[in-house]
């Protein structure tokens, strides 16, 4: 296997000292029927010797390719809404984040390896089984750094328009996740340089109010 790398780009941030870290996730490389197909997560993840593999590889396939280590943006663990599971995802995801890193710090003693979480609200009882397959708090102790994907937080609700990056909202959550033992040092806030087209309704008595 080889990864994929625009060489041309990759010495232009190198010479300008940026590192360039490949994002691993969240699909799969393939496509069904034109489309982009999910990763079965699940079945990597809840096998110990392929994570292990999967580690080694991702490290060895960044190095070779002249990345700086490796970014991980795995959306949807074990689809905790969907599929509620016994499976203890964040300790497997943990381990998957620290053996990589491991393995890159052995190929190259300044690579990184960091993680990408959307800012859910921590407090909240519906956000739990995100933040059981996403335990901010040791990942951000077990990765370099984690990518915050502080956008897109109204969904884009069909209905009614909102904003795309609520700054309360953004505050509260990232307090939230640092009361909860996530380390400052290593949170990147990820904000958005787009917006949302919403197509609303002219009688918003009709809508419920749940959806907006």
């Amino acid at each position: 296997r080889t990864a994929s790398v625009d060489s041309e780009l990759v010495c232009a941030a190198h010479a300008h000292g940026v590192r360039v870290l490949p994002i691993v996730g969240p699909y799969s490389v393939h496509k069904v029927k034109g489309e982009k197909s999910s990763f079965d997560y699940r079945g990597l993840l809840s096998n110990a010797s392929a994570v292990a593999r999967a580690a080694n590889e991702l490290a060895s396939l960044a190095t070779a390719a002249g990345y700086d280590g490796v970014e991980f943006d795995l959306e949807g663990i074990g689809a905790p809404f969907e599929t509620p599971s016994t499976f203890d995802f964040g300790t497997a995801y943990l381990s998957l984040v620290s053996q990589t890193r491991a393995a890159v710090k052995r190929a190259q003693p300044h690579g990184r390896v960091t993680v990408t979480v959307g800012l859910n609200n921590i407090s909240s009882k519906v956000e739990r089984p995100v933040f059981a397959a996403y335990p901010v708090d040791k990942l951000s102790k077990t990765a370099d750094a984690i990518f915050v994907m502080a956008y897109d937080m109204w969904h884009s609700h069909a209905y009614c328009a909102g904003p795309n990056s609520p700054l309360p909202t953004v505050e509260s959550n990232l307090l939230g996740w640092i009361a909860a033992g996530a380390e400052r040092s290593k949170l990147i806030l990820g904000l958005p340089w787009y917006g949302r087209s919403y197509y609303c309704l002219d009688n918003m008595s009709a809508v419920p109010k749940s959806l907006c």
